[in-house]
């Protein structure tokens, strides 16, 4: 175990190393300033802000050096291997090692999915092995005609019947656990994965399908068929978690996980476009119901609570980016830029994210604080954002604050001194530092 001094040293002195238990604990020693971390079974849990994280299942270049720089600079890496990937010598194990080794407290997670596969049973095809066992098993959801089904023609995918309607296999496995005990001896067993990611858990299925093998199609808004659909889902967290007790489990939902079959089943989220695309809630909802959906989603989750708010948009767009990782600030997620002229296959980085702003003083923010501007404290610094249709706003910041000094948005951030009044457009937001800091 390794107990730093708070001040005048790198964010990374936030963390202790090493402690061996089966909860989430947090502990702040006043004395001297020393800070630790959050620890979930054998990792440490970063506890200062901002909390950055990377969604990176695109490009398949593990293996180039500059990427892995690029990637271990983050608190939370998704990767998205495939069976059999290899490059030279370099395999899934050696370059998630070489990220820890950059990184000790890099938390790095494998992109798992359930709900659909592609139809490619060539012996090069890297995921065979399913397509085999989905016709094998006749574990593809079909419609009332006996055509496979896709709710989406995106991705080149079709979707599979996991609920309990569907036969087991001679050792009683549905799909769900098939695919679990797959998953584990591919990516969990040896290699030293913390995040367990499991993609696509709506609430609900998106698309018409003969799920109870009745002969007819069932209307995905059935409940007993929504309810099938949720206990899929569930039951390969069951078994997955029965082969990796102290692995942390995120999922991408579609919702607030408030359903019983969902509701405190993992330890964390992946919101994915919150904020930038023609689907976000924020554009089709607004930014309230976007931070309600925010705030239940940590609750409905288990410690350690690793929900990742994740916007995509033009990376030269700062306004935005300060807007929506502000708004991520208002609670203790983890922020998630995704170029969208790259997608997820980089790690784009801001003046912001080298801001340190240390431990929370306020609490998540739930009601504004002046004139419709939401405010939070920190350790070293505050943030403020200013929702989309509040209009412009000047606000009141007291005084021993100044602006970041960056390299990008040199209009806003310029290290000068902010006293009193502070203008904020709408939808943006701001860091500010103390005046002690180095920032």
């Amino acid at each position: 175990m390794k107990i730093f001094l708070c001040c005048g040293i790198s964010l990374y002195s936030y963390y202790v190393k090493g402690l061996k238990v089966k909860t989430t604990f947090a502990v702040i020693l006043v004395l001297t300033g020393l800070v630790f971390s959050n620890v979930f079974g054998s990792v440490t849990i970063k506890n200062t802000f901002p909390k950055i994280a990377g969604m990176n299942i695109g490009a398949k270049n593990f293996e180039d050096s500059s990427y892995q720089n690029d990637l271990s600079r983050c608190d939370i890496v998704i990767l998205g291997f495939t069976r059999g990937w290899k490059r030279g010598g370099i395999t899934p194990k050696s370059v998630v090692a070489s990220l820890k080794e950059k990184n000790p407290y890099l938390l790095a997670g494998m992109y798992t999915i359930l709900n659909e596969a592609y139809d490619d049973t060539s012996s090069a095809a890297v995921n065979k092995d399913v397509a085999d066992i989905l016709y094998k098993q006749n574990w593809w959801l079909h419609d009332s005609t006996a055509k496979k089904v896709q709710w989406t023609t995106a991705y080149s995918s079709w979707e599979i019947n996991f609920t309990e309607f569907t036969q087991p296999d001679s050792k009683g496995r549905r799909y769900p656990q098939w695919l679990a005990e797959r998953n584990y001896g591919l990516y969990f067993n040896d290699i030293p994965f913390d995040i367990w990611y499991f993609d696509n858990v709506m609430s609900r299925p998106r698309t018409h399908g003969n799920y109870n093998l009745v002969g007819r199609n069932n209307n995905p808004n059935d409940p007993n068929v929504q309810t099938a659909f949720r206990r899929g889902m569930a039951a390969e967290w069951t078994r997955a978690r029965e082969l990796k007790p102290d692995i942390i489990f995120m999922g991408n939902p579609d919702g607030d996980l408030s359903e019983p079959e969902y509701v405190k089943k993992l330890n964390g989220a992946f919101l994915e476009g919150q904020m930038g695309l023609s689907w976000s809630i924020e554009k089709n909802a607004g930014w309230n119901k976007m931070m309600q959906n925010y705030h239940s989603v940590i609750s409905n989750t288990l410690d350690p609570k690793l929900v990742i708010f994740n916007v995509q948009g033009n990376k030269g767009n700062y306004k935005f980016m300060r807007y929506a990782l502000t708004s991520t600030l208002m609670d203790d997620g983890y922020f998630c830029f995704t170029d969208t002229a790259k997608g997820y296959s980089s790690i784009p980085w801001f003046d912001e994210y080298n801001a340190n702003l240390g431990v929370s003083i306020d609490e998540p923010q739930f009601k504004a604080w002046q004139k419709g501007v939401y405010c939070r404290k920190f350790e070293n610094g505050m943030v403020l954002v200013n929702p989309k249709g509040n209009g412009m706003q000047s606000v009141n910041v007291g005084s021993g604050y100044k602006r970041l000094q960056g390299s990008q948005d040199v209009d806003i951030n310029n290290g000068k001194p902010v006293v009193d009044n502070l203008t904020i457009p709408e939808a943006d937001g701001i860091i500010l530092v103390k005046m002690s800091s180095s920032h």
